[in-house]
């Protein structure tokens, strides 16, 4: 019988640098940790509202900010969108929190991209 393969996690935190007021770094920290902890490689990658790509991805993460910062991002979904939408339907997951529910819950709906509460992840 010949070994697994190896497992490969690609992570996107999308905007650490406008939505992290409540510690979000920290969450994606967690996570990378966790996949780690089950031997799954991962590359942890980070898109910021002045970048011109969203790379591909297994998990996209997006965090809470303030409203300001909620209107900077809204106005880059608005541009990543269809890359974002692309991504979610070659089955990426998106974990969204306070603030970054709020800014990606318009854009989820008029890309088609149905969301869902149940986390559905063992990591």
């Amino acid at each position: 019988m010949s070994p697994a393969p190896p497992r490969f996690l690609r992570i996107v935190h999308l905007f650490p640098d406008l939505m992290n007021v409540y510690g979000d770094r920290g969450n994606v920290r967690v996570v990378v940790q966790r996949a780690r902890g089950r031997g799954i490689r991962v590359d942890l990658q980070t898109v910021l509202a002045s970048d011109a790509r969203v790379p591909p991805a297994d998990l996209l993460l997006i965090g809470g900010g303030q409203d300001q910062e909620q209107v900077a991002v809204a106005r880059a979904l608005e541009r990543f969108g269809p890359a974002i939408a692309g991504r979610i339907a070659d089955e990426a997951a998106l974990l969204a929190v306070c603030g970054g529910t709020r800014t990606s819950a318009g854009p989820c709906e008029r890309w088609r991209v149905s969301r869902s509460t149940d986390p559905g992840s063992s990591i």
